[in-house]
Protein backbone atom coordinates (compact mmCIF):
# COMPACT_ATOMS: atom_id res chain seq x y z
CA UNK A 1 0.00 0.00 0.00
CA UNK A 2 1.45 3.36 -1.05
CA UNK A 3 1.85 5.98 1.62
CA UNK A 4 -0.03 9.21 1.15
CA UNK A 5 2.16 12.24 0.58
CA UNK A 6 0.95 15.59 1.85
CA UNK A 7 2.51 18.66 0.32
CA UNK A 8 1.91 21.85 2.24
CA UNK A 9 2.02 25.23 0.59
CA UNK A 10 2.52 26.88 3.96
CA UNK A 11 5.50 29.07 4.62
CA UNK A 12 8.69 27.47 5.91
CA UNK A 13 8.30 29.32 9.22
CA UNK A 14 5.08 27.42 9.88
CA UNK A 15 2.58 30.18 9.14
CA UNK A 16 -0.01 29.72 6.41
CA UNK A 17 0.96 32.66 4.20
CA UNK A 18 0.65 31.82 0.53
CA UNK A 19 2.07 31.82 -2.09
CA UNK A 20 5.31 33.48 -1.01
CA UNK A 21 7.06 32.97 2.31
CA UNK A 22 6.51 35.58 4.95
CA UNK A 23 9.11 38.01 6.19
CA UNK A 24 10.11 35.59 8.97
CA UNK A 25 12.00 33.47 6.45
CA UNK A 26 15.08 35.30 5.17
CA UNK A 27 15.48 35.17 1.41
CA UNK A 28 18.68 33.97 -0.16
CA UNK A 29 20.97 36.87 -1.09
CA UNK A 30 20.41 38.10 -4.62
CA UNK A 31 23.12 37.41 -7.17
CA UNK A 32 24.50 40.35 -9.15
CA UNK A 33 26.21 39.75 -12.49
CA UNK A 34 29.54 41.54 -12.78
CA UNK A 35 30.16 43.59 -15.91
CA UNK A 36 33.77 44.45 -16.67
CA UNK A 37 33.59 46.35 -19.95
CA UNK A 38 31.28 48.24 -22.31
CA UNK A 39 30.79 45.24 -24.61
CA UNK A 40 29.60 43.06 -21.72
CA UNK A 41 27.28 45.85 -20.57
CA UNK A 42 25.82 46.28 -24.06
CA UNK A 43 25.31 42.53 -24.40
CA UNK A 44 23.53 42.27 -21.04
CA UNK A 45 21.31 45.27 -21.80
CA UNK A 46 20.38 43.81 -25.20
CA UNK A 47 19.52 40.45 -23.63
CA UNK A 48 17.37 42.15 -20.99
CA UNK A 49 15.52 44.15 -23.63
CA UNK A 50 14.88 41.01 -25.68
CA UNK A 51 13.50 39.32 -22.56
CA UNK A 52 11.37 42.36 -21.70
CA UNK A 53 13.06 42.84 -18.33
CA UNK A 54 14.16 45.95 -16.55
CA UNK A 55 17.75 46.37 -15.40
CA UNK A 56 19.47 47.84 -12.39
CA UNK A 57 23.17 48.62 -12.61
CA UNK A 58 24.96 49.08 -9.32
CA UNK A 59 28.35 50.72 -8.86
CA UNK A 60 29.77 48.80 -5.92
CA UNK A 61 32.93 47.99 -3.99
CA UNK A 62 33.52 45.62 -1.06
CA UNK A 63 35.24 48.41 0.89
CA UNK A 64 32.22 50.72 0.44
CA UNK A 65 30.27 50.54 3.72
CA UNK A 66 27.10 51.99 2.17
CA UNK A 67 27.28 49.50 -0.72
CA UNK A 68 27.25 46.69 1.84
CA UNK A 69 24.39 48.41 3.71
CA UNK A 70 22.32 48.38 0.51
CA UNK A 71 23.14 44.71 -0.07
CA UNK A 72 21.90 43.87 3.41
CA UNK A 73 18.80 46.04 3.09
CA UNK A 74 17.77 44.57 -0.26
CA UNK A 75 18.24 41.03 1.01
CA UNK A 76 16.48 41.72 4.33
CA UNK A 77 13.36 43.57 3.12
CA UNK A 78 10.95 41.18 1.34
CA UNK A 79 9.42 43.82 -0.96
CA UNK A 80 12.83 45.11 -2.02
CA UNK A 81 14.14 41.57 -2.48
CA UNK A 82 11.17 40.68 -4.69
CA UNK A 83 11.43 43.92 -6.66
CA UNK A 84 15.12 43.57 -7.35
CA UNK A 85 14.69 39.85 -8.12
CA UNK A 86 12.45 40.80 -11.08
CA UNK A 87 15.25 42.90 -12.59
CA UNK A 88 18.43 41.93 -14.35
CA UNK A 89 21.02 42.90 -11.74
CA UNK A 90 24.36 44.09 -13.05
CA UNK A 91 27.25 45.20 -10.90
CA UNK A 92 30.20 47.42 -11.77
CA UNK A 93 32.87 46.52 -9.23
CA UNK A 94 35.13 49.51 -8.61
CA UNK A 95 37.26 47.91 -5.92
CA UNK A 96 40.44 47.89 -8.03
CA UNK A 97 39.59 50.19 -10.91
CA UNK A 98 37.18 53.14 -11.01
CA UNK A 99 35.83 51.83 -14.35
CA UNK A 100 35.70 55.21 -16.12
CA UNK A 101 34.53 53.74 -19.45
CA UNK A 102 31.61 51.88 -17.88
CA UNK A 103 30.72 54.89 -15.77
CA UNK A 104 30.73 57.16 -18.81
CA UNK A 105 28.56 54.72 -20.76
CA UNK A 106 25.88 55.21 -18.10
CA UNK A 107 26.59 58.83 -17.23
CA UNK A 108 27.82 58.02 -13.72
CA UNK A 109 30.39 60.43 -12.25
CA UNK A 110 33.77 59.11 -11.17
CA UNK A 111 34.30 58.19 -7.53
CA UNK A 112 30.58 57.86 -6.87
CA UNK A 113 29.44 54.75 -5.07
CA UNK A 114 27.08 53.39 -4.13
CA UNK A 115 25.08 54.24 -7.20
CA UNK A 116 22.08 52.51 -8.77
CA UNK A 117 20.98 53.22 -12.35
CA UNK A 118 17.61 51.89 -13.49
CA UNK A 119 16.78 50.95 -17.08
CA UNK A 120 13.21 49.96 -17.94
CA UNK A 121 12.09 46.97 -20.01
CA UNK A 122 12.05 49.15 -23.14
CA UNK A 123 15.78 49.87 -22.57
CA UNK A 124 15.18 53.49 -21.53
CA UNK A 125 17.55 54.91 -18.96
CA UNK A 126 15.31 56.25 -16.18
CA UNK A 127 17.66 58.93 -14.93
CA UNK A 128 15.26 60.38 -12.33
CA UNK A 129 15.34 57.03 -10.52
CA UNK A 130 19.12 57.07 -9.99
CA UNK A 131 20.31 56.52 -6.45
CA UNK A 132 23.58 58.27 -5.73
CA UNK A 133 24.91 57.76 -2.24
CA UNK A 134 23.17 56.31 0.77
CA UNK A 135 19.67 57.48 1.66
CA UNK A 136 19.96 56.47 5.34
CA UNK A 137 16.59 55.98 7.10
CA UNK A 138 14.69 56.58 3.84
CA UNK A 139 16.64 53.95 1.87
CA UNK A 140 14.00 51.19 1.94
CA UNK A 141 11.15 53.58 1.20
CA UNK A 142 13.00 55.30 -1.64
CA UNK A 143 14.16 52.07 -3.27
CA UNK A 144 10.60 50.72 -3.09
CA UNK A 145 9.29 53.91 -4.69
CA UNK A 146 11.82 53.69 -7.49
CA UNK A 147 10.87 50.06 -8.18
CA UNK A 148 7.18 51.04 -8.38
CA UNK A 149 7.93 53.90 -10.77
CA UNK A 150 10.12 51.65 -12.92
CA UNK A 151 7.22 49.18 -13.25
CA UNK A 152 4.72 51.92 -14.14
CA UNK A 153 4.29 53.04 -17.75
CA UNK A 154 6.07 56.29 -18.47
Amino acid sequence: MAAAVFVSSACACGCSQEPAPCAAVPAAPLAWKPVADRDALASELAAARSAGRGVVVEVWAPWCAYCLEYDELIDREPTLHAGFARLVRLRIDVSRNDQPLLRSALGIPRNLQPCFVFIDAQARLRRRLDVTGYLHEKSAEELSRRLRVLDAPE
